[in-house]
């Protein structure tokens, strides 16, 4: 009996140093400690890209709300002025790394210039919206480019920009093919009523004009839009012009077309990438004029 106490103490020892063992796992070597820590910190990095698709060399800069480190109040801050060419691609260095604490909530605008004196001299509190763009946290564009662009609506050229992932999935199109039998050759404009990534209110976007001669076929690109919702609801209605009229459709927004000129395609993913075909609006074995009340053309889908 005493041989098995023995025993048993012994068995117990043991155990109990392999069960207080295992609590103590062995100290990191310092290479990986540093490691981790440098993941970590690229992991919290807020520098982004900026591509400008314009046709002129831009300046730009970021202005953003932090506290670079506990010494320091939270205030608008910038960053260095860089030039940026036209359909070239740059980097915004932020310039410090924020804490775990404070990396959700800096928030920044891009600021964009045309000359260099602009640029250096802006401060975030006097420079005009026309001259910023939102980017909202900071963090947020992790992945993601802010691409800078002009478009033409109406009479107006206007600058504007946008988010794109750095990576495209596979993201459902709203394009679609338009086949011309109305028994003229037509300018065709498309306007879509869509809520652009990253931007915060609906508003039309025109596409056009493109010319169509009767009987031909053609591609009317829409839009990538990578959120489903606002990709399910965009509406669009095409605006149709004779070929003495292409000024017009060059100068033409959606709030100004005329009845006769607009088409309601209604929502373009229930097209389902099919083919719009226009042909003359008929009345029996009649052509209808055209008449300022209605569109002078209607349309069918032919699905794929």
């Amino acid at each position: 009996m005493k041989n098995f106490k023995i025993v048993l103490t012994s068995f117990l020892s043991i155990l109990t140093c392999l069960l207080l063992s295992s609590c103590y796992k062995y100290p990191k070597p310092p290479a990986m400690i540093e490691k981790e820590k440098e993941v970590d910190r690229e992991k919290r990095k807020l520098d982004f890209l900026v591509e400008n698709t314009n046709t002129s060399t831009l300046f730009i800069t970021c202005f953003y709300y932090a506290k670079p480190s506990t010494n320091l109040r939270w205030e608008w801050r910038k960053t260095q002025v860089l030039e940026v060419g036209p359909n070239k691609t740059t980097s915004i260095k932020i310039g410090f790394i924020p804490s775990k604490e404070d990396y959700d909530d800096i928030y920044g605008y891009l600021g964009i210039f045309d000359t260099k004196t602009k640029a250096e001299d802006a401060i975030f509190e006097l420079t005009a919206d026309e001259n910023k763009a939102d980017l909202d946290r900071l963090s947020r564009l992790k992945g993601e480019k802010v691409v800078l662009y002009t478009i033409k609506y109406g009479l107006e050229t206007l600058n504007t920009y946008r988010f794109d992932p750095l990576q495209q999935g596979q993201i459902p199109e709203l394009d679609f093919y338009l086949t011309n039998k109305t028994g003229a050759n037509l300018y065709i404009n498309l306007f879509a009523y869509e809520q652009e990534e990253g931007q915060p209110m609906w508003e039309f976007d025109r596409n056009g004009p493109i010319f169509a001669k009767n009987g031909e076929t053609i591609f009317v690109d829409v839009d990538t839009i990578k959120n489903s919702y606002s990709r399910q609801n965009v509406r669009g209605y095409l605006a149709a012009f004779e070929e003495n009229e292409k000024t017009i459709a060059e100068n033409s927004s959606y709030e100004l077309l005329k009845p006769e000129n607009k088409i309601n395609l209604g929502y373009l993913s229930e097209l389902n990438s099919g083919t719009v075909i226009l042909t003359a609006k008929k009345y029996g074995i009649l052509t209808s004029e055209k008449d300022s009340r209605y569109p002078a053309i209607e349309f069918t889908v032919k699905n794929k």
